[in-house]
């Protein structure tokens, strides 16, 4: 006769066999079917649903697979499974295997927000409805990809996710908007409202709530990346010139430090840079911010060395001596800055992995800021980011 907190003990142990326990996990699941018909009885006289633990444990008892296939959220009693019918496809959960092909492209045309999530985070369960709910309203203009944390921690380390659960909206390859947490009602209404006025749709039913500077910031933009400097900084301006627009400033001011760059004017971005670091410490991880904020880094790196070899000098410095690490830095600058990427990477990948400790990591730190710049959406960066935790961990 089993007390109550034996009991729950044993279900913490039984799923942690199920679900994280690997070989030896499936080995000792497959010792418990005698123990099954009394621990299912137990288990169905809990406060809470446990179907879900019987289950793994008998397909482990099997030999099958330790998840099963699909669940419904009544039975799982962690997360609603997505939508069937005319809500096919508009919320899905992805991973790291798939975040590439079904975010990356969607992501271009339609605003998806992703939601991170674990299933042992009880406010993760109440936002989940509210933020399905809110999606299937807008009738396909907006995406959910659910992404469970705990399974997928190169997607966490990509958006510098701390805290579930977490919410971003992604559209064009950048964050435009996110928060932490469940919102009040209002907030939430507010932030979906944005995604929508992204896609030029409105919720049905939804109140006409503004959502600040959300437009004018995509706008800007979109005329930054077609190098239209002028009306670019013009719309930064309008938002950063409106006292109730305060919370898109910072993404503002970032904006106006890429005008900047691109007209070859560092000093006035530094000067940008520094004000925002001082007025807005709290908004620097926000990926815009800190896509600026490295562009600016690396564009002072590349001007302010001395050396300036060429790529062949530099080429040849590394066949005389692999271990030279700052003529791999330098290379994989000057790469960068002539918009070959992929090279770029190699090169500084190549750095941690030769001399991470080099320069204060420094390889390490030139990844991340080539990651900041191309934006946490960019393939290369899904891509490359695996390849840097290889060597980190390895």
């Amino acid at each position: 006769q089993s007390t109550w907190g034996e009991t729950v003990v044993f279900i913490m142990f039984v799923r942690v066999l199920a679900t994280r326990g690997g070989v030896f996990g499936a080995r000792a699941l497959r010792a418990l079917p005698t123990i099954l018909p009394s621990f299912t009885r137990a288990c169905r006289s809990l406060p809470f649903p446990a179907p879900v633990l019987i289950r793994r444990m008998s397909t482990a008892s099997s030999g099958g697979t330790n998840r099963p296939p699909s669940m419904s959220g009544q039975d799982a009693g962690l997360r609603p499974s997505p939508p069937a019918g005319p809500s096919e496809g508009v919320i899905f959960e992805v991973d790291e295997a798939t975040f590439q092909s079904k975010v990356l492209p969607l992501q271009e045309t339609t605003p998806v927000i992703l939601d991170y999530y674990a299933d042992w985070c009880g406010p993760c369960k109440q936002l989940t409805p509210l933020l399905e709910q809110a999606v299937k309203k807008t009738k396909g203009a907006i995406r959910l990809a659910k992404i469970n944390a705990d399974d997928n921690p190169t997607l966490v380390q990509s958006l510098q996710v701390r805290s579930l659960p977490s919410v971003f909206l992604l559209f064009k390859g950048s964050v435009v908007d996110r928060f932490v947490g469940v919102p009040s009602e209002a907030d939430l209404t507010r932030f979906v409202e944005g995604a929508l006025k992204l896609s030029g749709g409105s919720a049905e039913g939804g109140a006409d709530v503004s959502s600040g500077g959300v437009q004018v910031l995509a706008e800007a933009a979109e005329a930054l990346e077609q190098n239209d400097i002028p009306k670019a900084a013009q719309l930064y301006a309008k938002v950063l010139s409106n006292s109730q627009w305060k919370d898109d400033h910072a993404v503002c001011l970032a904006g106006l430090l890429r005008c900047s760059l691109a007209e070859g004017n560092t000093e006035v971005a530094k000067d940008m840079a520094a004000d925002l670091r001082k007025r807005f410490p709290d908004k620097l991880s926000l990926p815009v911010v800190a896509n600026a904020l490295a562009q600016l880094d690396l564009t002072s790196a590349f001007g302010d060395h001395p050396n300036n070899l060429s790529e062949t000098e530099l080429v040849e410095r590394l066949k005389q001596n692999p271990l030279d690490h700052q003529a791999r830095h330098d290379l994989a600058l000057l790469l960068f800055q002539q918009g070959r990427h992929q090279a770029a990477i190699d090169e500084a990948l190549q750095l941690v992995r030769r001399g991470r400790s080099w320069n204060e990591q420094a390889g390490k730190n030139l990844v991340l800021k080539f990651f900041d710049v191309l934006g946490v959406a960019h393939p290369l960066t899904v891509t490359n980011r695996k390849r840097l935790s290889a060597i980190l961990f390895a």
